[in-house]
């Protein structure tokens, strides 16, 4: 890039290039500086570069270019997936209980949580049911709806008031289970409740819910208890959140 001498020519553009003693190359690579702060980068406004500053407190956000708009720009975070997998359990041996545990998530936050339990019980006379953020008192309250392979047809109604945990597949009605189960903090009384659709190979079972314990504002635990024997080898606890 050299200065025309001699007093009075004008003064060649301002270039880089591979050409000799034109500049060089603009070598981005831990040599070129400028007045940035780190993650800075630069663009055009179509008369000269402007600098995008990068997020001060950098929370996932993603460079965007937004409808109408002539600069990029960082934009927010997108919501993450509708169905969100929170924690899941299986067992590793026959076990009376099988529990998901997981840092609290408020109810506030998602619309629901959604369980997935897939067992098989090693006693055909016994109870299943499940507890709640660790509550163990007599504060279940629940209805449940039933028809078997005893009767087409048969229906039968059970209530089920002031028991240790919401319980969902009765005795004598098949071992190989599978439930899917709403469960929701409710926003307006703080009580946990609950909507379980279930099932074994000669039972159809919905069963719905409210333990009365109050201040329940978040879910941070789902455990499911067999009465009588245990619960087979790989049995699978799946608890989901569903996202605003």
């Amino acid at each position: 890039m050299p200065f025309n001498g001699g007093g009075g020519g004008a003064l060649p553009a301002h270039e880089h290039t591979n050409i000799a003693n034109d500049g060089g190359p603009l070598d981005f690579n831990n040599t070129t500086i400028g007045s940035m702060n780190a993650g800075d980068i630069t663009y055009s406004d179509g008369a000269a570069l402007q600098t995008l500053a990068y997020p001060g407190v950098p929370a996932n956000e993603t460079l965007t270019a937004a409808t109408l708009s002539t600069a990029p720009s960082w934009s927010p975070a997108a919501g993450g997936a509708l169905t969100e997998l929170i924690d899941s359990v299986t067992l590793g041996a026959p076990a009376a209980t099988i529990t998901s545990s997981f840092a609290a998530v408020a109810q506030s936050t998602v619309s629901k949580f959604f369980v997935v339990f897939n067992t098989q019980k090693t006693v055909s006379n016994s109870i299943v049911g499940m507890q709640l953020n660790g509550i163990t008192s007599a504060t279940y309250d629940s209805n449940r709806i039933l028809a078997n392979a005893s009767g087409t047809g048969v229906q039968q109604s059970v209530n089920q008031a002031g028991a240790n945990n919401f319980r969902f597949i009765s005795n004598n009605h098949g071992n190989e289970i599978i439930a899917f189960i709403d469960i929701a903090c409710n926003a307006v009384s703080e009580h946990l409740s609950f909507s379980c659709n279930s099932g074994t190979e000669d039972i159809w079972c919905n069963t719905s819910g409210v333990n009365s314990t109050a201040a329940q504002t978040s879910l941070s635990e789902v455990s499911m208890l067999v009465d009588l024997g245990s619960f087979d080898i790989n049995t699978r606890l799946d608890v989901y959140k569903i996202n605003i």
